[in-house]
């Protein structure tokens, strides 16, 4: 015959052991959470390990123009080297027209300008900063 006392013992133990399982059950999902935490850490590094190789558009810029160069850089250098012939053919064509050479002005200013072309492309290519 069990006494009230015993059930409400029993029943204390029944309450203390169905704590201790959700303890377990809490215990549990804690070191689960504490691994996915792991996880995400390790992840995490290795994402800032590879943007740490890739620079971002906006930081390329910022290097170009520290080093006093753009993206434009590359079409300038063809630009000037242009631009210097046609200048000086123009003026070689008239200054023959005005002495009246016959051509060989074109040719030595067509020549002048290009020389000068290549020289800004030269010092353009191989400015160290």
């Amino acid at each position: 015959m069990t006494t009230r006392k015993d059930e409400e013992n029993k029943d204390a133990l029944d309450e203390v052991d169905a704590l201790d399982a959700q303890k377990v059950k809490v215990v549990d999902k804690n070191k689960n959470l504490k691994d996915i935490s792991a996880m995400l850490d390790e992840r995490s590094a290795e994402i800032d390990e590879i943007k740490s190789r890739y620079q971002t558009k906006i930081e390329v810029e910022d290097k170009l123009e520290a080093d006093g160069g753009s993206d434009w850089s590359g079409y300038m250098l063809g630009l000037n080297l242009l631009i210097s012939v046609l200048v000086c053919t123009v003026i070689g064509y008239y200054t023959d027209k005005f002495f009246q050479t016959g051509g060989f002005l074109v040719v030595l200013f067509v020549f002048i300008g290009f020389s000068a072309g290549m020289w800004q492309l030269w010092k353009g290519l191989n400015k160290e900063d």
